[in-house]
């Protein structure tokens, strides 16, 4: 396997962790809102 598909294959895992990281962080941040929205 050449060097430059597994590189590119570690960039792509870790992209894919940060996306998914920044959307867990944007859908707790809504649910910590609409909780408080509610709570009010």
């Amino acid at each position: 396997m050449p060097f430059s598909v597994f590189t590119n294959g570690i960039m792509n895992r870790q992209q894919q962790y940060r996306d998914q990281a920044s959307l867990w962080i944007i859908s707790t941040l809504n649910n910590s809102r609409l909780g408080n929205n509610s709570a009010e």
